[in-house]
Protein backbone atom coordinates (compact mmCIF):
# COMPACT_ATOMS: atom_id res chain seq x y z
CA UNK A 1 0.00 0.00 0.00
CA UNK A 2 1.42 3.11 -0.62
CA UNK A 3 2.07 5.77 1.96
CA UNK A 4 -0.67 8.01 3.02
CA UNK A 5 0.27 11.56 2.75
CA UNK A 6 -0.37 12.78 6.12
CA UNK A 7 0.90 16.33 7.60
CA UNK A 8 2.93 16.20 10.38
CA UNK A 9 4.38 18.73 12.41
CA UNK A 10 6.38 21.56 10.52
CA UNK A 11 5.44 20.49 7.21
CA UNK A 12 3.14 21.53 4.20
CA UNK A 13 0.03 20.57 5.89
CA UNK A 14 0.55 22.91 8.60
CA UNK A 15 1.86 25.42 6.47
CA UNK A 16 -1.49 25.44 4.70
CA UNK A 17 -3.07 25.94 7.94
CA UNK A 18 -0.67 28.55 9.34
CA UNK A 19 -1.26 30.35 5.91
CA UNK A 20 -5.28 29.87 6.00
CA UNK A 21 -5.54 31.56 9.48
CA UNK A 22 -3.29 34.48 8.62
CA UNK A 23 -5.18 35.07 5.72
CA UNK A 24 -8.52 35.12 7.57
CA UNK A 25 -7.10 37.40 10.51
CA UNK A 26 -5.89 39.87 7.66
CA UNK A 27 -9.42 40.11 5.90
CA UNK A 28 -10.68 40.14 9.62
CA UNK A 29 -8.55 43.11 10.84
CA UNK A 30 -8.97 44.87 7.05
CA UNK A 31 -12.71 44.87 7.67
CA UNK A 32 -12.49 46.03 11.34
CA UNK A 33 -9.61 48.99 11.81
CA UNK A 34 -8.43 48.08 15.16
CA UNK A 35 -8.63 51.74 17.25
CA UNK A 36 -5.36 53.03 18.27
CA UNK A 37 -6.54 53.43 21.87
CA UNK A 38 -7.11 49.71 22.08
CA UNK A 39 -3.52 49.20 22.31
CA UNK A 40 -1.78 52.31 23.57
CA UNK A 41 2.03 52.99 23.04
CA UNK A 42 1.89 54.75 26.62
CA UNK A 43 -0.17 53.19 29.28
CA UNK A 44 -3.22 55.97 29.62
CA UNK A 45 -2.32 56.26 33.35
CA UNK A 46 0.93 58.01 32.30
CA UNK A 47 0.12 59.67 29.46
CA UNK A 48 -3.32 61.48 31.95
CA UNK A 49 -0.05 62.14 34.20
CA UNK A 50 2.09 64.00 31.66
CA UNK A 51 -0.55 65.67 30.55
CA UNK A 52 -1.82 67.27 34.56
CA UNK A 53 1.99 68.38 34.79
CA UNK A 54 1.85 69.91 31.48
CA UNK A 55 -1.37 71.58 32.98
CA UNK A 56 -0.07 72.63 35.71
CA UNK A 57 3.03 74.67 34.09
CA UNK A 58 0.55 76.07 31.54
CA UNK A 59 -1.95 77.32 34.13
CA UNK A 60 0.60 78.72 36.53
CA UNK A 61 2.06 80.52 33.62
CA UNK A 62 -1.15 81.84 31.42
CA UNK A 63 -2.22 82.99 35.45
CA UNK A 64 1.31 85.13 35.29
CA UNK A 65 1.14 86.47 32.38
CA UNK A 66 -2.28 88.09 32.02
CA UNK A 67 -4.83 89.81 34.17
CA UNK A 68 -6.67 86.91 35.74
CA UNK A 69 -10.41 87.91 35.87
CA UNK A 70 -10.70 85.13 38.85
CA UNK A 71 -8.06 85.62 41.42
CA UNK A 72 -5.87 82.15 42.53
CA UNK A 73 -5.60 81.66 46.41
CA UNK A 74 -1.47 81.82 46.90
CA UNK A 75 -1.69 78.51 48.69
CA UNK A 76 -2.87 77.71 45.02
CA UNK A 77 -0.35 78.83 43.21
CA UNK A 78 2.17 77.33 46.15
CA UNK A 79 0.90 74.02 44.71
CA UNK A 80 1.20 75.12 40.77
CA UNK A 81 4.42 76.47 41.49
CA UNK A 82 6.42 73.21 43.94
CA UNK A 83 4.70 71.05 41.13
CA UNK A 84 6.55 72.87 38.20
CA UNK A 85 9.62 72.90 40.57
CA UNK A 86 9.43 69.14 41.13
CA UNK A 87 9.57 68.17 37.70
CA UNK A 88 12.18 70.77 37.02
CA UNK A 89 10.04 72.96 34.80
CA UNK A 90 10.88 76.13 35.72
CA UNK A 91 12.51 77.51 32.55
CA UNK A 92 9.33 77.83 31.13
CA UNK A 93 8.49 80.26 33.42
CA UNK A 94 10.25 83.96 32.33
CA UNK A 95 11.79 86.27 34.63
CA UNK A 96 8.43 88.73 34.51
CA UNK A 97 6.21 85.79 35.82
CA UNK A 98 8.69 85.13 38.17
CA UNK A 99 8.81 88.48 39.52
CA UNK A 100 4.82 88.91 39.53
CA UNK A 101 4.64 85.21 41.73
CA UNK A 102 7.31 87.76 43.90
CA UNK A 103 5.14 90.08 44.23
CA UNK A 104 1.77 87.94 45.14
CA UNK A 105 3.32 86.40 47.95
CA UNK A 106 4.84 89.82 49.31
CA UNK A 107 1.48 91.36 49.17
CA UNK A 108 -0.07 88.47 50.51
CA UNK A 109 2.11 88.28 53.29
CA UNK A 110 1.43 91.71 54.70
CA UNK A 111 -0.41 92.78 57.92
CA UNK A 112 -3.63 93.72 58.30
CA UNK A 113 -2.77 96.76 59.34
CA UNK A 114 0.21 97.78 56.83
CA UNK A 115 -0.48 100.42 53.64
CA UNK A 116 -2.23 98.12 51.11
CA UNK A 117 -0.06 97.75 47.32
CA UNK A 118 -2.92 97.40 44.73
CA UNK A 119 -2.34 94.02 42.57
CA UNK A 120 -4.17 92.62 40.38
CA UNK A 121 -3.79 89.43 41.59
CA UNK A 122 -4.34 90.14 45.43
CA UNK A 123 -7.66 91.49 46.99
CA UNK A 124 -6.23 91.76 51.01
CA UNK A 125 -3.80 89.92 53.11
CA UNK A 126 -3.71 86.49 53.67
CA UNK A 127 -4.55 84.71 56.37
CA UNK A 128 -0.67 82.95 56.21
CA UNK A 129 2.68 84.86 55.67
CA UNK A 130 4.10 83.37 52.42
CA UNK A 131 7.44 85.28 52.58
CA UNK A 132 9.58 81.69 52.67
CA UNK A 133 8.27 81.07 49.52
CA UNK A 134 8.88 84.81 48.26
CA UNK A 135 12.58 83.99 49.32
CA UNK A 136 12.71 80.78 47.36
CA UNK A 137 11.08 82.06 44.30
CA UNK A 138 13.83 85.25 44.23
CA UNK A 139 16.51 82.25 44.50
CA UNK A 140 15.13 80.20 41.91
CA UNK A 141 15.57 83.04 39.30
CA UNK A 142 18.42 83.90 40.24
CA UNK A 143 19.58 80.18 39.78
CA UNK A 144 18.45 80.77 36.38
CA UNK A 145 20.26 83.26 35.41
CA UNK A 146 18.11 86.46 35.81
CA UNK A 147 18.72 89.48 37.54
CA UNK A 148 16.68 90.27 40.41
CA UNK A 149 15.00 93.97 40.06
CA UNK A 150 14.32 96.61 42.03
CA UNK A 151 10.50 95.35 42.56
CA UNK A 152 11.87 92.01 43.68
CA UNK A 153 15.00 93.69 45.88
CA UNK A 154 12.19 95.18 47.75
CA UNK A 155 9.73 92.32 48.48
CA UNK A 156 13.10 90.31 49.02
CA UNK A 157 13.91 93.08 51.57
CA UNK A 158 10.32 92.98 53.10
CA UNK A 159 10.56 89.01 53.79
CA UNK A 160 13.96 88.97 55.63
CA UNK A 161 12.53 92.12 57.56
CA UNK A 162 9.77 90.02 58.40
CA UNK A 163 12.33 87.14 59.50
CA UNK A 164 13.61 89.88 61.96
CA UNK A 165 10.22 90.58 63.87
CA UNK A 166 9.85 87.21 64.22
CA UNK A 167 13.43 86.32 65.36
CA UNK A 168 13.00 89.40 67.73
CA UNK A 169 9.00 87.77 68.71
CA UNK A 170 10.70 84.30 69.46
CA UNK A 171 13.57 85.95 70.76
CA UNK A 172 16.28 83.54 68.52
CA UNK A 173 17.66 86.50 66.87
CA UNK A 174 21.24 84.99 68.52
CA UNK A 175 20.49 82.26 66.40
CA UNK A 176 19.51 83.37 63.09
CA UNK A 177 22.26 86.09 62.24
CA UNK A 178 21.51 86.38 58.07
CA UNK A 179 18.19 88.19 58.42
CA UNK A 180 20.15 91.37 59.51
CA UNK A 181 22.42 90.94 56.56
CA UNK A 182 20.20 89.95 54.30
CA UNK A 183 17.78 92.49 54.39
CA UNK A 184 20.39 95.46 54.64
CA UNK A 185 22.31 94.19 51.14
CA UNK A 186 18.45 94.40 49.37
CA UNK A 187 17.92 97.55 50.91
CA UNK A 188 21.13 98.99 49.21
CA UNK A 189 19.90 97.56 46.20
CA UNK A 190 17.37 99.63 45.99
CA UNK A 191 17.48 102.96 48.35
CA UNK A 192 19.74 104.97 45.51
CA UNK A 193 17.29 104.43 42.80
CA UNK A 194 14.25 105.24 44.55
CA UNK A 195 12.73 108.20 43.68
CA UNK A 196 11.26 109.14 47.56
CA UNK A 197 14.33 107.50 49.48
CA UNK A 198 13.01 108.85 53.15
CA UNK A 199 10.63 106.23 52.34
CA UNK A 200 12.76 103.48 52.02
CA UNK A 201 14.56 105.00 54.94
CA UNK A 202 11.71 104.32 57.53
CA UNK A 203 13.61 100.96 57.11
CA UNK A 204 15.86 102.10 59.82
CA UNK A 205 12.90 102.42 62.38
CA UNK A 206 12.21 98.28 62.06
CA UNK A 207 15.45 97.69 63.41
CA UNK A 208 16.00 100.56 66.04
CA UNK A 209 13.37 98.82 68.08
CA UNK A 210 15.14 96.32 69.05
CA UNK A 211 18.05 99.02 70.93
CA UNK A 212 20.55 96.94 69.96
CA UNK A 213 23.61 98.80 68.40
CA UNK A 214 25.20 95.04 68.11
CA UNK A 215 22.35 94.45 65.38
CA UNK A 216 22.27 97.96 63.69
CA UNK A 217 26.19 97.25 63.10
CA UNK A 218 25.13 93.82 61.44
CA UNK A 219 22.66 95.74 59.47
CA UNK A 220 25.25 98.89 58.13
CA UNK A 221 22.57 101.71 58.61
Amino acid sequence: MPPVDRPYPGGYGSYRIRLNSFRFLSSFIKARPVPAADFPLIPSSRKDASKERTKECETLRGYLSSRPSTKLPPEKLVDLYQSVRARSQLRKLGPGQLSTLISIFGASSLPPDALRISSDYVDGPSSYPYWSYLIKVAEDKKSMGYSLNDGDHYWVMCAWVARFHADVKKNTLGRNTKTLPNASFHYRQIWQKTRFPDHVGSLHWHFTIVRNPEFLNTAHF
